[in-house]
C-alpha cells in the first residue's frame, strides 16, 4: 500500500492551466477519484497545453469539460494506452451534429490534434465538404475519427434507427454530439428538448453499450431575423443541455460558455471576423478555432487523468 501511495503522489501534483484560466484547476473542476490500478497498467506524461482562445476574445468562461461521474475514465484510459505503447488497436470517435459540425473543419481540426497526440489508425484522406466522414482504418492502434452531421438537424432528426445503426457499425469508443444551433432557431421548450436528448442517448447507449458519451452546446449565433440581436434562446438550449448531461452521468463540454456566454460570446465571434454574413455559420478560421478549442479541453481532461 505504502508503494501505491508514493506512485500516487507521485502523479497528484501536475496541472495545467487553460487559455486566460489560472495556472492551477478550477476549485469547481470535479476530483477524480483515486483508485489501484493493476501493476501493469502505466500512465502517460501529460501533453503540453497549447492555447485555443484567440486574443481578441473576453468574458470567456474555463475551456473544460464537466464531468462529475467520471463517464470519460474508459476512453481515457484507452487513450492513455495509446501513448504509452499498450492499446494495439484503434479508439474510435464518432462526432455527430448540425451544419457546424457538417462542414468537417471543425471535427477535422480535432481529428488532425489528436492525430498528432496519438497516433493515426486511419488511412491518410483529405476532408472536404463533398467527400465522406466516414474514415477507413488501417487496422493499427492509433485514433480513428469518424464524422457524421447533417445540415440543419437536430438531436431529435438523428433518434433513427438506421442512423443510430450506421453509429454502431462504427464501433466508437467515444461518441460527441454537437446539436443545438437549430433547436434555438424557433420556438423552444426545454422539456421536449430533454425528451429529445433523452431519447436519442437511450438509442444510442443501447446500441453503443461499451460507448463513452461527450455533449457538446452550441457556440452561439444572431436571431435569424435581426441580425444585430444575440439569439438569447441560444442561452437556454446551452443550459438545458449541460442541466441534462449532470442529470445523466454524461460529460459536457460548454462551448457557448468558452466562447462567452449570453454577454460575450456572439460578439467575440463577430468582432473577430470569425462568422459568415449570416451570423449563424461560421468562417473557416472559425471552425478552426472550435477544433483547436475543444481538443484542448480534451487534453485537459487527460492531462488530469494521467495526473490524478
Amino acid at each position: 500500500m505504502l508503494l501505491l501511495a508514493a506512485v500516487w503522489l507521485m502523479h497528484s501534483g501536475v496541472l495545467f492551466s487553460q487559455d486566460t484560466m489560472p495556472d492551477v484547476a478550477s476549485p469547481q473542476l470535479p476530483l477524480f477519484p483515486v483508485a489501484e490500478s493493476p501493476e501493469s497498467f502505466m500512465l502517460s506524461e501529460p501533453i503540453k497545453l497549447v492555447s485555443g482562445v484567440p486574443e481578441g476574445f473576453s468574458g470567456c468562461g474555463s475551456n473544460v469539460i464537466y464531468d462529475d461521474s467520471c463517464s470519460l475514465f474508459p476512453f481515457m484510459e484507452k487513450l492513455n494506452s495509446l501513448r504509452t505503447g499498450m492499446q494495439s488497436s484503434p479508439v474510435r470517435i464518432v462526432h455527430i451534429g448540425d451544419s457546424h459540425v457538417r462542414g468537417y473543419i471543425f471535427p477535422g481540426e480535432v481529428k488532425r490534434l489528436l492525430e498528432r497526440d496519438f497516433g493515426s489508425a486511419a488511412a491518410p484522406a483529405k476532408l472536404a465538404y463533398n467527400s465522406s466522414g466516414i474514415a477507413q482504418e488501417t487496422g493499427g492502434a492509433g485514433i480513428v475519427y469518424h464524422i457524421m452531421a447533417v445540415n440543419g438537424s437536430t438531436a431529435q432528426n438523428f433518434c433513427d434507427p438506421v442512423k443510430v445503426d450506421k453509429v454502431a457499425a462504427l464501433k466508437p469508443d467515444l461518441i460527441v454530439i454537437s446539436f443545438g444551433t437549430n433547436e434555438s432557431m424557433g420556438r423552444y421548450d426545454k422539456d421536449v428538448h430533454k425528451n429529445q436528448l433523452d431519447m436519442l442517448l437511450r438509442m444510442l447507449r443501447e446500441r453503443c453499450p461499451s460507448a463513452s458519451f461527450l455533449l457538446t452546446t452550441p457556440p452561439g449565433c444572431f436571431s435569424k431575423s435581426r441580425r444585430s440581436v444575440p439569439n438569447a434562446k441560444v442561452t437556454s438550449v446551452a443550459s438545458s443541455i449541460k442541466a441534462y448531461a449532470a442529470e445523466k452521468g454524461v460529460a459536457c463540454w460548454d462551448l457557448y460558455a468558452v466562447a462567452g456566454g449570453k454577454d460575450k460570446a456572439c460578439t467575440n465571434w463577430y468582432r473577430n471576423k470569425l462568422m459568415q454574413r449570416d451570423r449563424i455559420h461560421f468562417t473557416g478560421e472559425g471552425y478552426l478555432v472550435m477544433g483547436r478549442l475543444m481538443h484542448a479541453a480534451l487534453i485537459d481532461y487527460f492531462n488530469r487523468y494521467v495526473s490524478k
